[in-house]
C-alpha cells in the first residue's frame, strides 16, 4: 500500500481496528526488542554508574541496538507494508526546504536552555551517562572518545532517526491523533536516553522537536544533520573534560611511603605474628546468637543451658586459641596490607572479623575459668588480650589501630567481672597489677594518624589538577560517572552537610597547607583528655572546627574527634582496672577500704592517682560501707553521682562506672 493510500485510509476512517491491533502488536515488538540491549547493559554491564565492560557498553550492545534501529524500518516497510509506515524522504530541493531549518536548531538552543535553568533552580547535577571501566586511564578514556566519536556522529543520528521518527512516529500516526503520536515517540525517545531526571527531560525536548519537523516537513536529512550537530556538541564537552583530566598528575608513590613507615623497628618476619593470627582466624568458630548476652554477664547469672552453649563453643575454639596466644608472645605483627589501585587507604585483612570472635572467646574463657577456681589462667586470658591490643595499637593504620583499642575494650570489662564475683588471693591481685602497670608504660594510647595523612596528600594528588599548567583546581567532571572520582564522594559530601560542588571552589595549595595544620591538631587531640578538649586547651578545638568548617574535602574524609576520645577511653579503662586492684590488695592486707584513691598512693599500693579524662581532675571514689564506687564523668562531662551509663553519651547522661565490686 502507498503512503498516500495509508493517508486515505486515516482520513476516512478505512483502517479497521484489528488492522490497528496487528499494526500496535508489530510496533510493540519492535520497540520492546530495540529496548532489550539498553536493558542488557543496565542489567548486567553497570554498576555505581560505570560499566562492568567496556567492549560490550559501548561496542558490543550499541552496535546490536544500531542494527536494529535500521533493520526494523526497512524490513517492515518492505515486508509488511500494511502494517507499517514510513511517511518520510530524505530532502526535498525546494526553496522553502532551504529556509525552513534555521527554527529546528533555535528550538534546540531553547531546549537546551530550559533544562539547564532547570537544573540550576533545582540543585539537580547533569549526568553524561555510563562511564567507562577504566575511566582513570587517560589513554583508554581517548581511545574510547574516539570510538564513541564516530559511532555518535557518524552512526546514531541515521539510525534513530530512521527508526523514531521515520518507523515509529510514522506508524503511531496512523493509530492515535497526530499531536499524540508525536508526543509518544519523544518520550519513548527520551526514555531509552535515560539518564537520571535530565538526561530523560532533554532527550524528549529534542524528540519533539524532531518529531514535529518531521510531521510538518517529511523530510529526515535536516533533523539528521541537528542530531549530528547536537551529538558533536556533547562530545566536545567530553573531549575537554577528558583533557582537563590529563591535568591531574600522579607524582608521589605514597603506598611505598607508608609500607616503609608501617614497618616495625628491627622488623624480623620470624618473629611477626601475622601468621598465627590469620591461621587462628581461619580456625575461628562464629558465637552463636543465644549466647550475645553472655559475653557482658558472669557465668553465675547464667542458664544451665547458657553455660552449656559457652562451653561448648570455647572448647571448639581451643586449638584457634592456643595459636592465637602463641602469636601474642611474639615481638611484633605487622599487617599484609592490600591497597586499592586508585586510592592509598589500605584494605585491612578479611580475617579482623574474626579476630573479634577469638576476643569474645578469650573473655568467655576467662570467665568460665574463673567461675571453677581457676583464677590465674583466668587472668592469663586477659592478659593475652591485652598483649594482643598492644600489638594492634602499634600499627602505623588508624583501622588496626582502633581495632587494637577495641581488644582493651574486652580485656578491662572482662576482668572487672571477674573481680566482681571472686575472692582472688592478694598475691594473684599484685601480680596482675604489676602485669597490667607494665601495659600501660609500654604500650601506646595515642592514635597514630601518620597513615591518615599519607592517604589523604595521595587523594589530593589524585583530584586535583597539578599547580602549574592545570590550576590545581578539581575539575567536576571527575565526578561524573566513571570518572577517577570515588561515586562514594556525592554521599561523602552530603552526610558533611554540603554537596560535591562546594569542592570545585577548593585549589591544591591550601588545601595541602590546611590538612597539615588540621592533622597537626588532630594529633593533640588524641593527646589531650576530652575535658581538656572541650575546654578548647592549646586552641586545638578552634583549629579543628574552623579547617573542618573551610575546606569540605579534608570534613568528608579526615575521621571525627569522636576518634580522638577512644584513646582516653582505652586509657582509662585499663587505669581503672589497676585502680581497682590495689583496692582489694588495700582491703585485703588492711582489713577496710582506703578512703581516698591518695591513701592507695601514699601506702605504696599505686604509683598516682588516675586521671578522669571527661573531668578536672581524678577519677571519683566513694567508700560505701564495705564497698565502694568508682566512676569517669563520661561523655557530658558533669558528675551524676555514680548513675551507670555508656560513657554518658545517652540523653540523660550519666556517669561510667567501673565499680562497684563485692
Amino acid at each position: 500500500m502507498a503512503v498516500s493510500e495509508l493517508a486515505a485510509d486515516v482520513t476516512t476512517g478505512a483502517l479497521d481496528l484489528p488492522r490497528k491491533l496487528r499494526m500496535l502488536a508489530v510496533l510493540v515488538g519492535a520497540l520492546c526488542a530495540v529496548f532489550v540491549p539498553r536493558l542488557l547493559t543496565y542489567a548486567f554491564y553497570v554498576r555505581d554508574g560505570s560499566s562492568t565492560s567496556d567492549v560490550a557498553v559501548f561496542m558490543i550492545l550499541p552496535a546490536i541496538q544500531t542494527i536494529l534501529l535500521i533493520g526494523f524500518p526497512f524490513v517492515l516497510v518492505r515486508r509488511v507494508r500494511h502494517l507499517a509506515a514510513f511517511d518520510c524522504v530524505w530532502f526535498r530541493w525546494s526553496r522553502s526546504e532551504f529556509a525552513w531549518p534555521w527554527l529546528m536548531p533555535l528550538g534546540v538552543i531553547l531546549a537546551a536552555a530550559a533544562t539547564g535553568l532547570l537544573a540550576y533552580g533545582l540543585g539537580w547535577r547533569f549526568t553524561t551517562g555510563v562511564g567507562y571501566q577504566h575511566g582513570d586511564d587517560a589513554w583508554w578514556r581517548a581511545a574510547m572518545l574516539v570510538w564513541l566519536t564516530a559511532f555518535a556522529i557518524l552512526v546514531s543520528p541515521f539510525a534513530e532517526e530512521v527508526f523514531w521518527r521515520g518507523y515509529v512516529q510514522s506508524t503511531l500516526t496512523r493509530l492515535v491523533p497526530p499531536a499524540l503520536a508525536i508526543v509518544i515517540q519523544a518520550a519513548l525517545f527520551g526514555l531509552i536516553h535515560f539518564r537520571p531526571v535530565l538526561g530523560f527531560m532533554q532527550a524528549s525536548l529534542f524528540g519533539l522537536i524532531f518529531g514535529l519537523w518531521c510531521y510538518r516537513r517529511k523530510t529526515l536529512l535536516p533533523a539528521i544533520l541537528m542530531h549530528v550537530a547536537i551529538n558533536g556538541v556533547a562530545l566536545t564537552q567530553l573531549w575537554e573534560n577528558w583533557s582537563e583530566l590529563r591535568q591531574i598528575k600522579v607524582t608521589h608513590n605514597y603506598v611505598a611511603e607508608f609500607l616503609e613507615f608501617s614497618k616495625p623497628v628491627a622488623y624480623d618476619p620470624n618473629n611477626d605474628a601475622r601468621a598465627e593470627y590469620a591461621q587462628a582466624c581461619r580456625l575461628a568458630t562464629e558465637l552463636p546468637a543465644e549466647l550475645d548476652k553472655a559475653l557482658s554477664t558472669y557465668p553465675t547469672q547464667w542458664t544451665p543451658e547458657e553455660r552449656t552453649r559457652a562451653e561448648a563453643w570455647v572448647a571448639a575454639n581451643a586449638e584457634a586459641l592456643r595459636i592465637f596466644e602463641q602469636g601474642t608472645r611474639k615481638a611484633s605483627y605487622w599487617p599484609e596490607y592490600d591497597f586499592d589501585r586508585k586510592f592509598l587507604p589500605p584494605v585491612i585483612p578479611d580475617y579482623y572479623k574474626d579476630i573479634r570472635q577469638l576476643i569474645f572467646a578469650l573473655g568467655m574463657r576467662a570467665k568460665l575459668a574463673a567461675v571453677q577456681g581457676r583464677h590465674e589462667d583466668a587472668f592469663a586470658d586477659v592478659l593475652t588480650c591485652c598483649r594482643l591490643g598492644g600489638h594492634l595499637s602499634r600499627c602505623k593504620d588508624l583501622i588496626t589501630n582502633l581495632v587494637g583499642m577495641a581488644t582493651r575494650g574486652v580485656a578491662g570489662p572482662t576482668a572487672r567481672l571477674i573481680l566482681n564475683w571472686e575472692q582472688v588471693d592478694s598475691a594473684l591481685l599484685a601480680k596482675l597489677q604489676q602485669e597490667l602497670e607494665g601495659f600501660a608504660v609500654r604500650d601506646s594510647f595515642v592514635l597514630d594518624f601518620t597513615g591518615e595523612r599519607l592517604r589523604m596528600l595521595d587523594t589530593i594528588q589524585r583530584l586535583f589538577t597539578d599547580d602549574g599548567q592545570g590550576g590545581g583546581h578539581m575539575p567536576q567532571c571527575g565526578f561524573e560517572p566513571g570518572g577517577p572520582f570515588p561515586s562514594t564522594f556525592s554521599d561523602f559530601a552530603q552526610a558533611a552537610g554540603s554537596n560535591v560542588n562546594e569542592l570545585s571552589k577548593l585549589d591544591r595549595r591550601t588545601t595541602t597547607e590546611a590538612l597539615g595544620r588540621y592533622y597537626r591538631a588532630f594529633e593533640r587531640l588524641t593527646a589531650l583528655p576530652p575535658w581538656d578538649y572541650e575546654q578548647n586547651a592549646e586552641g586545638v578545638k578552634e583549629t579543628i572546627e574552623k579547617i573542618a568548617s573551610e575546606n569540605l574535602l579534608i570534613r568528608m574524609l579526615s575521621p571525627s574527634t569522636r576518634i580522638g576520645f577512644i584513646t582516653a577511653r582505652a586509657r582509662v579503662d585499663l587505669d581503672s582496672v589497676i585502680t581497682i586492684l590495689a583496692i582489694l590488695r588495700y582491703k585485703a592486707d588492711k582489713g577496710w577500704l582506703p578512703e581516698t584513691l591518695d591513701a592507695l598512693v601514699a601506702a605504696g599500693y599505686l604509683e598516682s592517682v588516675p586521671r578522669d579524662p571527661y573531668g578536672p581532675g581524678a577519677l571519683t571514689y566513694r567508700r560505701e560501707s564495705d564497698d565502694f564506687v568508682l566512676y569517669s564523668r563520661g561523655a557530658d562531662l558533669d558528675d551524676d553521682g555514680g548513675i551507670p551509663s555508656r560513657w554518658g553519651e545517652g540523653e540523660q547522661g550519666g556517669d561510667h562506672v567501673f565499680g562497684p565490686v563485692r
